[in-house]
């Protein structure tokens, strides 16, 4: 039995319909066939790719390009839900259960001799969605996740562990690295927030472990830093509007 799923994409790849609620899932999957590029001079297309059957057709309309995408796949693959077990449909990072079964030992990963990890911390997500509307409180959850798949290396994995909180593992570097990642990714939040109406704000912690076996305490580390940096913004924050208020009086 056979599951197909339909997309519209406009030409520089952005979704306009899907029939999956996994939409982010299926536009990754899109991109990473490169269909899309084999598809700008002929009208049609179809490949395989993974356990997926691609097809792209090409739809001229007033001087716009857009495709029509089929991606088919068996029902009975378990490949295919496992690998949806593990993706988070909204931002296409990898889930809290993805973590949980990856510091457990159940997925198999190559043995790495150190494993880094940071934590991110989205400071005023709650003040986002109060002022400015749960849409733009999505906006920015998505900034973030792009700006971290954007500032990463290929064998980095990226994980939304929670609402606005994620996690990044870093095989195989030193603390040095990890504080370059983490300044590419305030390089690329800072970016990104100029285009919306209201300031992003993140806090970051990382700790760093020679043993798989130790993720979850690298973890902790991670989050205890994560919150000490939070806590000393906020006081500096909380003391910053002060001496503003005591000017303005």
């Amino acid at each position: 039995m056979k599951e197909e799923i339909i997309l519209l994409l406009c030409e520089n790849g952005e979704i306009l319909f899907c029939s999956s609620e996994k939409s982010e899932f299926y536009k990754s999957l899109v991109k990473k066939s490169d269909i899309l590029t084999l598809n700008k001079n002929k009208d049609s297309n179809e490949m395989k790719y993974k356990e997926y059957i691609i097809t792209s057709k090409k739809i001229l309309h007033k001087s716009n390009v857009f495709y029509l995408i089929s991606i088919t796949t068996d029902l009975f693959n378990l490949n295919y839900y496992k690998e949806l077990a593990y993706i988070d449909s909204f931002t296409n990072l990898h889930n809290r259960n993805f973590w949980e079964h990856f510091k457990e030992g159940v997925l198999k990963f190559p043995v790495y001799e150190t494993y880094g990890v940071i934590i991110i911390d989205m400071d005023n997500l709650k003040s986002i969605n109060d002022n400015w509307g749960h849409s733009s409180g999505d906006k920015a959850i998505k900034i973030v996740s792009q700006s971290i798949k954007e500032s990463i290396r290929k064998k980095d994995i990226p994980i939304r562990y929670g609402g606005d909180e994620f996690i990044i593992i870093v095989p195989n570097v030193g603390n040095d690295i990890i504080k370059k990642i983490i300044n590419r990714i305030k390089h690329n939040i800072s970016l990104k927030s100029k285009k919306v109406p209201f300031p992003i704000s993140v806090t970051f912690g990382f700790a760093n472990t020679n043993n798989i076996n130790n993720l979850q305490l690298a973890f902790e580390k991670a989050d205890y830093f994560m919150y000490k940096r939070k806590n000393t913004k906020f006081k500096f924050n909380k003391r910053k509007n002060i001496i503003q208020k005591a000017e303005e009086f």
